[in-house]
């Protein structure tokens, strides 16, 4: 199996990440995205940002989509930045910022949990496109490890489809891999000893309709591509991550 985007981050966003300024993220991923340009002229490649600025940068240097962990709410030139650009854009659910998301974490028990994360989306893709991008243009993400506990991520991946299906308008990306959650039900696994557990959560996900799925290590490809045959009818959008391992 092949792999169809390279997602490429300079930030890490992990509980309690410590934040770096634009100038020093561009300086990590704009030599990468450069080479990966010039060696695989045809490969897909993704910016994981939340600075406009480093969007910009990324996208003139040959990156094809912009992956924001904050839906636009971090930089408020973001939207005006991606429009211009004219490329794909992907807006992921959260609350606050890698300090403070998991004391976010509250949810309503009065509303299922898929449908309170589709409905905070839906204002971010509202301002979106109110700012000019266009639908087409937009890939939602509900956020695995981010504002969401284990028990919320289990939840989330149970329900996939129903988040889907209140966002039927808009392809889904999901992002499970070497996730706190992953490792917690592998008695405390470490982020580089739960591929095994990314590997199942990844083909639920696939199973359960999500577009694209990231993935650190290439070989789970294998995994979707066995549960590509098996679904027959549906195609799923391989993205494995280039950066540090991620836990949350």
């Amino acid at each position: 199996a092949g792999c169809q985007i390279l997602d490429i981050g300079g930030q890490s966003t992990r509980p309690g990440a410590e934040e770096i300024d634009p100038d020093t993220e561009s300086k990590r991923v704009l030599p990468i995205i450069r080479a990966i340009r010039q060696r695989f002229p045809k490969v897909a490649i993704s910016i994981d940002t939340f600075w406009s600025v480093v969007a910009d940068r990324a996208v003139r240097a040959g990156a094809d989509i912009v992956n924001d962990i904050t839906a636009g709410k971090k930089d408020p030139e973001m939207f005006e930045t991606v429009k211009t650009l004219e490329v794909p854009y992907v807006l992921m659910h959260t609350r606050g910022n890698p300090s403070n998301m998991m004391s976010l974490a509250t949810y309503r028990r009065d509303e299922a949990l898929f449908s309170q994360v589709a409905t905070e989306l839906r204002e971010n893709i509202h301002d979106a496109m109110e700012s000019g991008i266009p639908r087409w243009d937009i890939i939602v993400d509900p956020g695995f490890g981010f504002a969401k506990d284990s028990g919320h991520n289990v939840e989330l991946l149970k329900t996939l489809d129903l988040f889907k299906d209140e966002l039927r308008d808009f392809p889904v990306l999901t992002g499970t891999s070497r996730k706190a959650f992953i490792g917690k039900i592998l008695n405390d696994a470490l982020p580089k000893d739960r591929d095994f557990g990314t590997a199942a959560a990844v083909t639920l996900c696939a199973a359960l309709g999500s577009n694209i799925v990231r993935f650190h290590n290439p070989r789970v490809a294998d995994a979707v591509s066995v549960t590509e045959e098996v679904l027959k009818n549906q195609k799923v959008v391989l993205a494995p991550l280039k950066g540090a391992p991620g836990s949350n």
